[in-house]
């Protein structure tokens, strides 16, 4: 199973990335996808050892925010794949810094999302088989 972190403080935005994910994900892949409204609440859930195989985090958010969410999941989950999803282009070189697998603009994330959404569970696929 392929577990999915959604970390924004929006709940609009959450839901439009939940709707996204769950409209490209195809029936044979075997998904959990979780939301969280903050950053602060997902670090919690990996300190307690519920890490996530994927993360879709925006950038700007309020106290810990994704680029700062980014580093202490860098540390804690070293092969977890991030991606930003912000309004913000600004925040693209530090996204690479964090070796964020992508950083999605929110205009482009229609049609961006689900190609992202994709190469990752092709990804997750071939570890797993590797793995085997």
């Amino acid at each position: 199973m392929i577990k999915i972190a959604i970390v924004d403080d929006e709940e609009q935005t959450r839901e439009q990335i939940l709707r996204t994910l769950k409209e490209n994900i195809q029936e044979q892949h075997e998904v959990e996808i979780k939301l969280y409204a903050s950053g602060e609440s997902f670090f919690e859930e990996i300190q307690k050892g519920h890490a996530a195989d994927i993360l879709f985090t925006d950038i700007q958010m309020q106290q810990l925010d994704g680029v700062e969410l980014g580093k202490l999941v860098r540390r804690l989950c070293p092969d977890m794949y991030i991606v930003f999803i912000t309004s913000y282009e600004e925040y693209a070189a530090e996204s690479y810094r964090i070796e964020a697998y992508q950083y999605i603009l929110k205009r482009d994330m229609n049609e961006r999302l689900p190609i992202v959404l994709n190469q990752l569970i092709e990804e997750k696929k071939r570890e797993e088989k590797d793995f085997l």
